[in-house]
């Protein structure tokens, strides 16, 4: 059997709801049919997902390269690792079974991934009903194909030499793998590219589970968003920060601004010789955080933009800070 060109990857749970429409993106891709291999992976689906997806692998599977269906458990790091050591081609494509993307999609990324120095392409993908925290982000997205620090891999290219060499994803992390992955690909000397000149659409039930909390189609749940970057986040992030030492940078940047905002509050208050300086100095430190958002974001969502990641920001560094001390205190026990 020739090798094929590209594998798509696809980790599946009850998506009886949407799998016809992700199939039928599948089958409506520009490539041949008989150089693609598929890999679905299916974690056990109680809602008929196993089954839609074994007829269609019976009817299709003379028109592809190959057809793998699999039942199995475990975390996304751990699915998509299994999805990888079935995987042919030469390009590795991790396709979320809610990601129904448009005809060029495939031919997209491939045609980024032929430059030499790409190792990881992907696309971005967009909720029919965006919450404000969805239109933040699409505001801060580059306008044209650029080079990132990582990417999601809801849709997106791996060559197949970038997973020879750095490795499978980080079985450890629950969240963040995808950032983590990328990261070690740069540091490997591989570019990650993103083009938002070519979208895909991301279904979404009218109530879903995001980052491990319940939200509503179009709402944005701030008081949640905080907390689970307090609260959960931390233990995705150390994880990063073992492949990205300035992570800590930024962690500890966060983890000052409050106080020196505290600072500059007191120093008026107290009325010392020096204060308008040293308030100075601390507000400085606040507002560079802030115009750092507005001036990396589009219209009128660089006004929001500090409202949500700046407060978010804190609340990961001080989450982060209370876990390395509980480390901290379990070592000296």
């Amino acid at each position: 059997m020739t090798k094929p060109l590209l594998t798509i990857a696809m980790p599946v749970k009850d998506r009886a709801w949407c799998i016809d429409q992700v199939l039928r993106s599948i089958d409506e891709q520009d490539l041949p049919k008989e150089r693609i291999q598929l890999v679905f992976v299916d974690g056990y689906s109680t809602d008929g997902t196993y089954e839609k997806l074994s007829k269609w692998t019976k009817d299709r599977r003379r028109h592809y390269a190959d057809i793998s269906l699999l039942q199995a458990s475990g975390k996304i790091p751990e699915v998509r690792n299994r999805c990888i050591k079935l995987a042919n081609g030469h390009y590795v494509v991790f396709w979320d079974s809610d990601v129904v993307a448009p005809s060029n999609g495939l031919k997209t990324l491939l045609g980024h991934a032929r430059e030499p120095h790409v190792g990881i392409a992907g696309l971005p993908y967009d909720v029919d009903e965006p919450s404000i925290f969805d239109k933040v982000c699409r505001a801060r997205e580059p306008e044209g194909p650029s080079r990132m620090s990582s990417v999601t891999m809801g849709f997106t290219l791996v060559k197949r030499e970038v997973l020879d060499k750095v490795g499978l994803f980080n079985e450890k992390l629950v969240g963040y793998e995808d950032r983590e992955f990328c990261l070690r690909a740069r540091r490997a000397g591989y570019a990650v590219v993103f083009d938002p000149t070519v979208r895909c659409r991301h279904l979404k039930p009218e109530v879903f589970v995001s980052g491990r909390y319940r939200e509503r189609k179009g709402k944005f749940d701030y008081a949640r968003f905080l907390w689970f970057n307090f609260a959960k986040a931390p233990t995705l992030l150390t994880e990063t920060i073992k492949v990205s030492p300035r992570h800590l940078l930024r962690v500890l940047y966060y983890l000052f601004l409050p106080i020196a905002l505290a600072m500059a509050l007191l120093v008026i208050a107290l009325g010392h010789p020096l204060s308008l300086l040293m308030a100075g100095a601390g507000f400085s430190y606040v507002l560079f955080s802030m115009a750092y958002y507005v001036a990396t974001t589009r219209g009128i969502y660089a006004l929001i933009a500090p409202l949500i990641f700046v407060p978010g920001g804190i609340a990961l560094a001080y989450g982060t800070a209370l876990l390395a001390l509980k480390s901290l205190l379990h070592r000296l026990r």
